[in-house]
């Protein structure tokens, strides 16, 4: 099978109907499964999935709520297509999506594969400042190379994620499990620096033009003030740029800067605790536990817990 299409879902009874209908309606590329990940829902989100009549969907339950990324790294390794597109269940696919996608892994180099995405939402600030968070990667080529992405992310102080949310990109389903999944020790950051291990190792596709629409609103996981050391996010900087420094797929002048770049943040960091934290003890230790962890070996995937599986 070419692709498995991911929909982690929990309690969206509201809005998964829509995702679902743009991937198995809306598409003219069918050689997919759509695999859902049901975070153990206590609302009908199940119930309105059960009601789309197509062999394609395959529905696995957990038992227990897992958390978001443990049920993301559980779709990737359950997944039976070579290509992953996940689709988060308040997002949606625009017509054409996968079949402009699916096409660029025909050029092995390429790991990912990612597009311009539509923004809904009412927060106006929060859309005109990341609706083309691509820009510093422009001009962008057909197919790019995944070394020169890395060497300008680290240039640029690597901020922000530049590539999009996971219902943006589409990636080899290999490639992602060979470099270890979604690292449960960064918490907001996680897209970023699994396209980061990716890219490290093959190159990254462009498609110019919206092939996905993102609905952005209060219940969304965003990172907002994340360098406050206060922010559940705020040592997930460091934590990406400290994956750059020690990956060995990485290239040595860019490996180097990315070093650089870690003392500099870790510093600030400090700083941040010293002056504004309101538990010193507490973050001082965080902050020291982090460097050893970032500073240690690759991190594998979570042994996946018990499911229920629902061909």
């Amino acid at each position: 099978m070419r692709l498995t299409v991911c929909v982690p879902t929990y309690n969206r009874e509201q809005s998964v109907a829509q995702a679902v209908e743009s991937i198995l309606h809306r598409q003219c590329f069918d050689d997919f499964e759509l695999l859902v990940i049901d975070n153990c829902s206590t609302d009908d989100t199940l119930e309105v999935i059960r009601g789309f009549d197509d062999s394609r969907i395959r529905i696995v339950r957990n038992e227990k709520n897992l958390g978001w990324l443990v049920s993301h790294n559980k779709a990737m390794t359950l997944a039976r297509g070579q290509l992953i597109q996940f689709v988060h269940s308040d997002d949606w696919l625009l017509p054409g999506c996968l079949g402009s996608l699916v096409p660029c892994f025909d050029d092995r180099r390429v790991g990912l594969a990612f597009a311009r995405r539509k923004i809904q939402t009412e927060f106006g600030d929060w859309a005109r400042k990341y609706s083309t968070i691509h820009e510093p990667l422009e001009p962008l080529e057909a197919v790019n190379d995944g070394q020169e992405i890395i060497r300008r992310y680290v240039l640029h102080k690597a901020n922000g994620n530049w590539i999009g949310e996971p219902t943006s990109v589409m990636f080899r389903r290999d490639t992602a499990l060979a470099v270890g999944g979604f690292n449960p020790l960064i918490k907001h950051w996680t897209e970023m620096d699994l396209w980061l291990r990716i890219l490290a190792r093959t190159d990254a596709a462009w498609v110019d033009r919206e092939l996905t629409a993102r609905w952005h609103h209060a219940g969304t996981l965003t990172v907002t003030g994340y360098e406050e050391a206060l922010h559940p996010a705020w040592l997930d900087r460091s934590s990406v740029i400290a994956g750059i420094a020690r990956d060995r797929c990485v290239a040595t002048t860019t490996r180097r800067g990315a070093a650089a770049l870690w003392c500099e943040v870790q510093l600030r960091n400090l700083g941040r605790v010293l002056l504004k934290g309101e538990d010193r003890r507490c973050q001082l230790g965080e902050l020291a536990r982090q460097t050893r962890i970032v500073t240690s070996g690759r991190i594998s995937l979570a042994p996946l817990p018990d499911a229920i599986d629902e061909e």
